[in-house]
């Protein structure tokens, strides 16, 4: 759905998932979060980097209870790229004040209503 929506906006969405089931494969692993080898670990980190260096902007999604490692560091890679970025979070999380764009649900990065921050 997010990838559409940026999709029709005039965006290259890029889904970072796409590949990892390759990736796994290649490595023997069946569910990276759970017991992966060092090399594939290693291999989706530079995939990843790779991706945000050759970027014009980051979408960084963090949705609510899921813990989201890659997507933090990503987004600091980003920012020390000086990447446009923006993030959709349900929270006005501190280390996100340097985003270019903020939300705090989809319904308002469809509508444009970035979060403020006082």
């Amino acid at each position: 759905m997010l990838i559409k929506k940026l999709t029709e906006m005039g965006y290259e969405a890029i889904d970072p998932f796409v590949g990892e089931d390759t990736l796994a494969h290649k490595y023997g692993v069946n569910f990276y979060y759970e017991n992966p080898c060092r090399d594939f670990a290693l291999e989706i980190k530079k995939r990843d980097f790779d991706q945000v260096v050759s970027c014009d902007a980051l979408f960084a999604w963090i949705p609510k209870g899921v813990t989201m490692i890659g997507t933090i560091r990503e987004l600091d890679r980003a920012f020390r790229e000086g990447k446009y970025t923006i993030a959709l979070c349900y929270k006005p999380n501190p280390f996100l004040e340097d985003t270019n764009e903020l939300y705090l649900t989809y319904r308002d990065f469809i509508e444009g209503k970035q979060f403020e921050w006082k």
